[in-house]
């Protein structure tokens, strides 16, 4: 379920916060309870504390994907470091579902403290966003090789990527952020 989150929103729902959950059904936003296994206590069978999503865009992964492929080609040091991360951060972050990394990461001195194993996944998103940015100077660089005229129809594909990929990722945030009328939130406050 978790995987699939990564590349594609909203599959099993959004959040399991009742406030951004009731302010969702107040504005009409579409903002669904997230019925997905993630945030699920062991042993239950219904009912999580998942607050966000995993979404990093697909725009993100395929550069990603392309400054994975350049770093093993091109063996650059630097970006294989971030491959390395993101691949193990993110198998981290599966938590008990990754079990046989995770009793290594249970088995370290205060590793059994770890509440919440799915917060790796943000070093795998950091991680991921480096690699984006290793793929990006390789299309670049591969465009600036064929001409001056196919570099600057590549930085303008690239330039016009970039904004789908923003505001395709400000699309999903919106669902989870949860506008507050701070007139309203000061007369509730003070009473």
């Amino acid at each position: 379920d978790e995987i699939c989150e990564i590349f594609s929103s909203r599959g099993k729902g959004d959040t399991s916060c009742p406030y951004v959950l009731s302010i969702g059904a107040r504005t009409g936003s579409g903002v669904k309870p997230y019925t997905g296994a993630l945030g699920r206590p062991y042993g239950a069978k219904e009912g999580n504390y998942r607050q966000h999503s995993l979404y990093i865009g697909w725009v993100t992964c395929l550069f990603a994907l392309v400054g994975a492929v350049a770093a093993v080609r091109r063996r650059e040091g630097d970006a294989l470091f971030f491959l390395a991360a993101a691949v193990l951060a993110f198998g981290l972050s599966l938590g008990r579902y990754f079990e046989p990394l995770y009793r290594c990461v249970f088995a370290l001195p205060v590793g059994d403290l770890v509440r919440c194993p799915v917060k790796w996944i943000h070093l795998a998103e950091l991680s991921l966003a480096v690699l984006a940015a290793y793929g990006i100077d390789f299309v670049a660089s591969l465009a600036a090789k064929k001409g001056e005229a196919a570099r600057k129809t590549a930085l303008c594909a690239l330039g016009a990527m970039a904004v789908v990929g923003a505001f395709d990722l400000a699309r999903v945030d919106r669902l989870y952020c949860a506008p507050v009328d701070l007139k309203e939130a000061r007369r509730t406050d003070s009473s």
